[in-house]
């Protein structure tokens, strides 16, 4: 094992600032896209009530089945079957074929959707009354559809610069029509959908029709059904992953209330800042490295110390947004959300168990073994349902949240076991169990010693009281990385590399 550590050490160091590298051209984009909802949250706070939030999740949540559904796993499909052959005009042809597919096919079904728009918002809000936002979320989706594949072809085809500068400029003009619309045009929820309709409707009207010009009108039947025959199985899976991550707003509205669901909403999207800002990033570069990785004779140790750092990364960040949640949700907005902080712990603990799983996942497209995914997300997502169920109308979304982390923890459990027959690794688990000991401990300290005292500083405008509060809440968090220290939890490399970053002369 120390052989293994010493011929690791220096390497490891180098595939890390790969990842990095990598992760600051793609990493933007997907930066951006998880972005949009987190920057908008005090628009949100401010100008929509908990009712309109709730509202405005379950049109979110039910854009996102749809779109899984119309996409018919086209993009792991059509990135594929790019990279298959080495033929430009095949590539083409695989494009082209993707692109006008989905174009008639989601205007086929959005087209029968918007004809039972009625249908279904009676079935989604158990009402009509939402109907016109019902047809505003497919005209969206439609625009949607038409934008994934061409922005595709740009990350095939590895031109990271248009590929951000597309991301980027979407980005803007969303935010700034969003928040022309609903600030100042006094729109609520249509002025949120109007302005996504908008800004995606450009780019996807236009980037389909450039790239379309690009790779010319090359449909193939018989590509097409090859592709259809591998994207379909992806569905079913994607479907018990929806229900695993969104099953629980439903439950909520039809239980409780679309207020419950706007002030769960809200604490979610906080309690899930870190894994859309740090780690979808950090871990879609590493997805796209494994591979390379699983054939090196040191793989055990790499695969190994990269859950390790996945792990301490995510509950240092997490640590960050818990201790001050309460101070987001006081500067983000109104006073009705801030019992949202109960929330965010709960949602944070279980994306700690989501993270390592996205490592765990690795094994299974090495293995090729992708078969079992659908089925250990279906034993989760049934997890999740029945403890909703049993939960929201006795405590609330407190229940939601409690379910959250019990069908996380049991997915990566199932996986752990699954992969490990798969692909072993010899995990850190002594290391990774003390790191989450640690945060839990500070969190619980800080819970004990100030609560929510820091917003009531905030609210009375004792500036003297809430510069203690926030000291004592910078110093429990930075307390982490001494404590670990301490306890002698970093290897002889890693504190050379500490000190080294902290401009110390290694001993």
């Amino acid at each position: 094992m120390a052989i293994c550590i010493a011929r690791y050490t220096f390497a490891m160091w180098n595939e890390i600032k790969t990842i990095l590298r990598h992760s600051s051209v793609y990493g933007l984009a997907i930066l951006l896209t998880n972005a949009m909802s987190i920057v908008l949250l005090p628009l949100y706070m401010n100008y929509l009530n908990p009712n309109e939030i709730g509202l405005l999740e379950i049109i979110n949540r039910t854009n996102d089945i749809l779109r899984i559904i119309l996409m018919v796993g086209m993009v792991t499909t059509t990135l594929r079957f790019y990279q298959e052959k080495d033929s430009e005009i095949y590539r083409k042809k695989v494009i082209s074929t993707a692109m006008q597919f989905l174009a008639v096919f989601s205007f086929l079904v959005v087209g029968m959707l918007i004809i039972f728009a009625n249908q279904l918002a009676d079935i989604i809000f158990a009402s009509t009354k939402y109907v016109i936002y019902v047809r505003l979320m497919l005209l969206m989706i439609f625009f949607e559809v038409l934008y994934i594949v061409p922005i595709l072809y740009f990350q095939a085809r590895l031109q990271s610069t248009v590929f951000v500068l597309i991301s980027v400029s979407r980005f803007l003009i969303g935010l700034a029509l969003i928040v022309y619309l609903v600030a100042y045009r006094d729109m609520g929820i249509a002025g949120v959908l109007w302005g996504h309709i908008i800004h995606v409707g450009i780019f996807g009207i236009a980037l389909f029709g450039y790239i379309l010009i690009r790779v010319g009108v090359r449909f193939d039947l018989s590509l097409l059904r090859e592709m259809i025959k591998f994207g379909l199985p992806f569905v079913p899976g994607s479907i018990f992953l929806f229900i695993l991550n969104s099953g629980d707003r439903y439950i909520l509205l039809h239980l409780t209330s679309s207020d419950s669901v706007g002030i769960y909403a809200i604490g979610y999207r906080i309690g899930t800042l870190t894994t859309a800002l740090v780690m979808s990033p950090f871990l879609r570069v590493w997805s796209a490295l494994y591979v390379k990785y699983a054939q090196r004779q040191d793989r055990d140790c790499l695969f190994a110390n990269f859950m390790t750092y996945v792990v301490f990364t995510y509950t240092f960040v997490s640590m960050a947004i818990i201790l001050f949640r309460r101070e987001l949700l006081a500067i983000f907005g109104e006073v009705i959300y801030w019992k949202a902080a109960a929330v965010v712990p709960w949602i944070a603990l279980a994306y700690l168990f989501w993270a390592a799983s996205l490592v765990l996942d690795s094994g299974f497209y090495i293995a090729k073994k992708t078969m079992y995914k659908p089925f250990l997300f279906g034993i989760s997502a049934a997890v999740a349902v029945i403890l909703c169920l049993i939960l929201i109308p006795r405590i609330d979304y407190h229940g939601a949240a409690f379910a959250t982390v019990v069908s996380f923890a049991a997915y990566f459990l199932i996986s752990l076991v699954a992969v490990q027959r798969l692909f072993p690794i010899n995990y850190q688990w002594k290391r990774m169990i003390t790191i989450t000991i640690a945060g839990l401990a500070i969190v619980a300290a800080d819970e004990l010693l100030i609560g929510s005292r820091p917003i009531i500083s905030l609210i009375s405008l004792d500036w003297g009281e809430w510069f203690l509060w926030m000291t004592i809440k910078t110093t429990l968090l930075f307390l982490f990385p001494v404590i670990l220290y301490v306890i002698n939890f970093y290897r002889p490399e890693e504190k050379r590399k500490i000190r080294q970053l902290c401009g110390m002369k290694s001993s």
